[in-house]
């Protein structure tokens, strides 16, 4: 697979996750913590 434009952006960020499949679970513990935190699905967001 060929890296998104925005693959390189994602990895600019302070904080990121490249997300490896289409489906995301976040405590509250987790999520207090975070400051502008980018969870990036690139080629794994789902097609209708």
């Amino acid at each position: 697979m060929h890296a998104l434009p925005d693959d390189e952006w994602v990895k600019a960020q302070k904080s990121f996750k490249m997300l490896d499949n289409a489906y995301l679970k976040l405590a509250g513990s987790d999520v207090a913590k975070m400051d502008r935190e980018f969870m990036y699905f690139g080629h794994n967001a789902l097609k209708a």
